[in-house]
């Protein structure tokens, strides 16, 4: 029985799916939960399974090509299926018909196929199964004379590279054992074609909109709003346009909670654990067990429901190269400091590595944010929904404090909740802030 491959959905407001990368060429014989394509979200990067075993049949999703969730982008068939599917006579090159043909082609032969485009069903042997040969026979004859087909072996580093780079491996000579193209012959092929290409064409004339001066204008580089980049633009669009965000900020004195990171960080027991002590993860342990005591900010908004939660499950807002991404620490409530620090370092780790699972992004009930780090003091940020509540953190400032009738400099931080005021008042976002600046005050209470 056929089985069909659809665009998953694999979080709640996931309207499609960009297919990245087909792991699995047309044709190829897969397994039951074998990784068959990579599938991009606007969280994360996720390797589809396999639903089933037989031959990959039917690809209809290019890479590349944004998907509608519960769309089939493939289909799996049993070889037997293969054999009995009846293909009409004026049919041309069909899926099915690569597939069966792929079916009795060793890997070797598949791949070069794939990377060369050729049509395994055009290529006839009598009793066999379609060697590496074959193919290599098939494309010399296919060619004109003049061209020389070079089918020189190449490491799947450089054939990866070479695909995304749109460079012909075939055209790269190669530096390693057997002539072998490694990635860094791709890469001074490419970089010498680009050298040729600067030396023989003409600059060109810089475009701009007619209706503006050129000196006004400039010079400009296009980037497309597509991919992550998009889908975040479109949550955080709808986000501010349907949900009524107000901003409550005080300052906080760090100076105990500096004392805490300082005579942690020099003690031996916490040495052990390999970890340095971060501020974002003292403020992640004092935000979870306030939450515990606000349940109506650890709460999602849902259609005309505000769903409190007892459990904490923090989002850590960590800032890519293409995007944001919020990682999940999972019961913040219950864990200490040394735990929540290691899963940080864990989380942050993956995500600028690319390595998060989907759950490891999902369901989040509340969201930090700190920009600190950066030097920023003060800012807003828009919710991430459905939740209702999200704390920003600042930069660590000294400033002037007036205590016991004598002013002193102390190190002051901005906080700032940002709520949505459909299922939050400024009283409960005011109450939540207070119980947050008690305990960046006096840390100790973190042992209470």
């Amino acid at each position: 029985m056929a089985i069909e491959v659809i665009m998953p959905k694999m979080e709640m407001a996931q309207e499609s799916g960009t297919v990245l990368r087909w792991l699995k060429v047309e044709g190829s014989t897969v397994r039951k939960g074998e990784p068959l394509l990579e599938a991009e979200t606007d969280k994360v990067t996720v390797e589809v399974e396999s639903p089933g075993s037989g031959i990959l049949t039917g690809v209809t999703a290019r890479e590349g090509e944004e998907v509608p969730v519960g769309t089939v982008i493939a289909v799996i068939r049993s070889p037997e299926e293969l054999e009995q599917m009846v293909i009409p006579a004026d049919a041309t090159a069909s899926i099915s018909q690569a597939a069966e043909v792929a079916n009795v082609a060793s890997p070797v032969a598949q791949r070069m196929a794939a990377e060369h485009h050729v049509d395994l069903s055009q290529i006839r042997v009598e009793g066999r199964r379609i060697t590496r040969r074959d193919v290599e026979d098939f494309l010399a004859h296919a060619r004109p004379s003049s061209q020389t087909v070079r089918l020189s072996p190449a490491s799947p580093l450089a054939r990866r590279l070479a695909g995304e780079i749109g460079v012909d491996v075939a055209a790269v000579h190669g530096s390693g054992p057997e002539g072998a193209v490694l990635a860094t012959d791709v890469r001074a092929f490419r970089q010498a074609s680009t050298a040729v290409q600067m030396e023989v064409q003409p600059a060109p004339e810089p475009t701009e909109p007619p209706s503006l001066p050129r000196a006004i204008v400039g010079s400009y580089r296009t980037i497309p709003l597509r991919g992550v980049r998009k889908v975040i633009a479109e949550r955080l669009q709808h986000s501010f346009q349907t949900a009524p965000h107000i901003a409550l900020t005080l300052s906080a004195d760090m100076t105990e909670v500096k004392r805490l990171i300082e005579h942690l960080s020099e003690s031996a027991v916490w040495q052990a654990t390999g970890s340095k002590v971060s501020l974002t993860a003292v403020l992640a342990r004092i935000g979870a067990l306030a939450l515990a005591r606000h349940p109506r900010i650890n709460a999602h908004l849902v259609d005309l429901e505000i769903r409190e939660y007892d459990r904490v499950h923090l989002g850590i807002a960590v800032a890519l190269d293409d995007g944001l991404i919020v990682p999940v620490i999972r019961d913040a409530q219950t864990k200490g400091l040394a735990v929540i620090q290691s899963e940080l370092d864990d989380l942050v780790q993956r995500a600028r590595s690319g390595r998060l699972k989907l759950e490891e992004v999902k369901g989040s009930t509340f969201t930090i944010s700190n920009l600190g780090m950066f030097g920023i003091e003060q800012f807003t940020a828009v919710l991430n929904p459905p939740e209702v509540g999200l704390l920003t953190v600042g930069a660590i400032t000294p400033s002037l404090v007036e205590s016991g009738g004598q002013v002193t400099t102390r190190p002051l931080m901005r906080l700032t909740l940002m709520a949505d005021h459909r299922a939050v008042d400024g009283g409960t976002g005011a109450q939540f802030l207070a119980t947050v600046k008690a305990m960046v005050e006096n840390p100790y209470l973190l042992l209470v």
